[in-house]
C-alpha cells in the first residue's frame, strides 16, 4: 500500500504500457517521453493494454 498525501502530484501516463517493463524501462519513459525526473516527488501511473492493471512508480 502506498501512502499518498493530498499535495503529492500524480502523473497518469496516457496510452498503454507493456506490463513486462522493468523499473528501468518505466524510468526511460518518464525521462525521454515525459521529460520528467523519475526521482521527483511524483507518482507516475502506468496502465496496461486491457486497463485492468497498473504500475505505479514512486521514489522511496
Amino acid at each position: 500500500m502506498i501512502g499518498v498525501s493530498e499535495s503529492l502530484p500524480v502523473i497518469l501516463i496516457c496510452g498503454t504500457t507493456h506490463m513486462r517493463k522493468s523499473i528501468d524501462g518505466l524510468c526511460t519513459i518518464v525521462v525521454y517521453e515525459l521529460e520528467q525526473e523519475p526521482c521527483s516527488d511524483c507518482l507516475f501511473v502506468f496502465c496496461g493494454r486491457t486497463r485492468n492493471r497498473l504500475k505505479i512508480r514512486k521514489r522511496h
